[in-house]
């Protein structure tokens, strides 16, 4: 052990010598699994472009859509929000079929009722970002020339909001939902019914 050294008398003993702990931060590895699902919250953005001019001012009527990267059929759009450059939707929802590795994309538009919509910027989450212990929660720069050089010239640039999460898939869940709200008794009662519980690589009945 590190002791002080003496003390001449009438002085307080000096301090122990200091000693520096070093920790190692350890990387968090992916966690999802096959068929693992993501819990995407879209909370807002911020320094939109105006797509729409008008007497008071250009304005949009911005919505999102998210999807995993080249899997359209995977994906989901909030609603548009009115005549604003920093909407707010704080809108939640479930993407399933996720597998490890696949980046999720952002797009934001200017709605129009004709189908028209107007792209007004797009983002990308890497994997690497999201898959891991916590998830990822931050906002993310929206690619769009037009808007990035005002945004340049006004020291504002456009963003997006997100936060994802990885659940485990779906029949994991609904054994840990069985397992807190019943039991024995719960799982009994699947059995009665011939209801089939995967668990892992094993099947409970």
């Amino acid at each position: 052990p590190l002791r002080a050294p003496p003390s001449a008398p009438g002085r307080p003993p000096p301090r122990p010598p200091c000693q520096t702990v070093r920790r190692r931060a350890m990387a968090s590895g992916p966690v999802s699994r096959p068929g693992s699902r993501l819990l995407v919250l879209v909370q807002r953005a911020t320094n939109l472009r105006a797509a729409d001019c008008g007497l008071l001012g250009g304005k949009s009527d911005p919505f999102c859509a998210c999807e995993i990267a080249g899997k359209p059929d995977s994906g989901f759009e909030t609603e548009h929000v009115y005549q604003t450059l920093n909407p707010i939707w704080n809108e939640e929802h479930e993407i399933g079929g996720y597998e490890q590795g696949e980046d999720l994309e952002f797009e934001v538009f200017d709605y129009d009722f004709n189908d028209d919509s107007e792209l007004l910027g797009s983002a990308v989450l890497r994997a690497a970002q999201f898959d891991r212990e916590g998830g990822f929660e931050g906002e993310l720069p929206l690619a769009d020339h037009s808007a990035e050089v005002k945004a340049a010239a006004m020291g504002r640039a456009p963003a997006l909001a997100v936060r994802v999460e990885v659940l485990p898939p779906r029949h994991e869940r609904e054994v840990e939902e069985i397992e807190t709200a019943g039991g024995i008794a719960a799982l009994a009662e699947h059995r009665l019914r011939g209801e089939e519980i995967e668990v892992g690589p094993a099947a409970v009945y």
